[in-house]
């Protein structure tokens, strides 16, 4: 059963809003794509993984991309997959990655494609410390723990010296998921927990998970007045949309989309925050006119607080269902 299914993190959207509002010769416009193409990779792995646990022949209950709090600090830890049952946890971290991937005798790091990386295999027992420590601090410490890093790309190969012999177990290509995880059942036939506590430590998961939503100007260093402003073009995916004889037309297509402006709200709010006021918001989407842009702010209904000059809406949009635009 999938408890928490995969969908566009708030970190991924924002750093989509942040390069469609990047001049393409900004110095950080690079780091941000290339940061995107490694989530949209990390993405596409990781949709593999979940056709086989669908396969899975027990009761069992699937929580992707979790983040949780540390037992003992405010920092976090997060897991790719979370697999839970009645007698035990399978944590399982996946790897997008096509072609050779080595690890060479004596190394305690992967080889992929002239890059080094840290090994894989020390990331998912570390996240197993931070789990297990977290259910011991909720009274959830007699139930077993195992990992498992899962190469998700079908075409690679994998080259694991013999004397990593750990490795050679748990680093897996996907094809030998469903095996690995059949292996673990058989070995942890005795149930710790009955499946409806099983089911509601899985949504408790889910309860406590966190997303990371950083504030994406900082974490990338872009200061506000270096965004590109305007407003979408649905239909050419640009910033081309102008105010032509009062309505809101794309200059390069010609279409006319007088709710094009919410796209910029939407923006602003990945990018700027939760406030906006009629000044603010007439820089961010272009829109010169004072009248059309507190209609556009008064139509989205949008909570208003203060009065007059310093009047502000208050911004609040679902990360999984206001973005279609970006996606």
């Amino acid at each position: 059963m999938i408890v928490k299914d995969i969908s566009f993190t708030p970190y991924y959207l924002k750093l989509l809003g942040l390069a469609n509002r990047l001049d393409p010769y900004h110095k950080k416009y690079e780091q941000v794509r290339d940061r995107i193409r490694r989530e949209q990779s990390g993405y596409i792995g990781e949709k593999r993984v979940l056709y086989p646990l669908k396969k899975l022949d027990f009761p069992n209950f699937v929580l992707h991309n979790t983040r949780l709090q540390t037992a003992f600090s405010n920092k976090h830890f997060q897991m790719d997959f979370l697999l839970v049952t009645s007698n035990f946890i399978l944590i399982i971290e996946s790897k997008n990655m096509s072609g050779e991937v080595m690890m060479k005798e004596g190394s305690h790091q992967i080889f992929h494609h002239n890059q080094t990386y840290d090994d894989p295999l020390n990331q998912v027992e570390e996240q197993k410390f931070q789990l297990v420590n977290w259910l011991e601090q909720r009274s959830y410490g007699k139930v077993p723990i195992e990992t498992v890093v899962v190469m998700t790309s079908p075409n690679v190969r994998m080259n694991i010296h013999p004397s990593h012999e750990e490795h050679v177990k748990k680093v897996i290509p996907i094809a030998k998921l469903p095996a690995y995880i059949r292996t673990v059942n058989e070995r942890y036939n005795q149930r710790v927990l009955s499946i409806n506590n099983a089911r509601q430590l899985a949504y408790y998961f889910k309860q406590c998970h966190e997303d990371y939503d950083p504030d994406i100007l900082e974490r990338f260093g872009v200061a506000s007045e270096e965004l590109v402003k305007g407003t979408y073009c649905n239909k050419c995916g640009l910033l081309t949309m102008r105010m032509i004889r009062k309505r809101l037309e794309c200059i390069k297509c010609g279409l006319r989309d007088q709710g094009a402006a919410i796209h910029s709200l939407k923006d602003y709010y990945l990018l700027r925050g939760n406030e906006i006021t009629n000044s603010e918001f007439s820089d961010f989407s272009g829109i010169e006119s004072r009248h059309t842009v507190r209609n556009i702010l008064q139509d989205a209904g949008l909570q208003k607080v203060g009065s007059r000059r310093h009047t502000k809406y208050l911004l609040n949009y679902d990360y999984e269902k206001d973005f279609d635009y970006l996606k």
